[in-house]
């Protein structure tokens, strides 16, 4: 009964030398969780700014295509002195329905990108800019 006893006791002393080192290695392992996300949350935030920051120009480029094209339709609305012609017509009815279908897709790429950019700076628990995502 006493070696029983004794195993015992080396048993107990065993488990809470092994509790101890456990513990131990819990906070090391917390500690580089906490240090690695240090290090590597203002690269993420800087990536998240460069995206849509690239996203803005891109919409912003879409657009002046767009105006720079209807200002061409303009001219040539304006250079035709017969407005009767039926190729010409034609042509700018196709080039008007053209433009309209573009600038639809490109209302619908806006927001699908704001929407994109919200649900990343949502899931990562931040926000550019006050807390406020602005896109042109």
């Amino acid at each position: 009964e006493s070696k029983a006893s004794a195993q015992l006791e080396d048993l107990c002393a065993g488990i809470a030398a092994v509790k101890v080192k456990m513990e131990g290695q819990g906070q090391r392992q917390n500690a580089i969780v906490e240090r690695f996300e240090l290090a590597h949350v203002p690269t993420l935030e800087a990536i998240r700014d460069e995206a849509a920051q690239d996203r803005t120009r891109d919409l912003r480029s879409i657009e002046d295509r767009f105006s720079a094209l209807s200002q061409k339709m303009d001219e040539a609305s304006e250079a035709v002195d017969e407005p009767g012609t039926s190729l010409l017509s034609h042509r700018m009815n196709a080039v008007e329905a053209v433009t309209n279908a573009l600038q639809k897709d490109a209302k619908e790429l806006r927001a699908r990108l704001r929407a994109e950019l919200q649900n990343i700076l949502g899931s990562h628990g931040t926000a550019s800019a006050g807390g406020h995502l602005t896109i042109a």
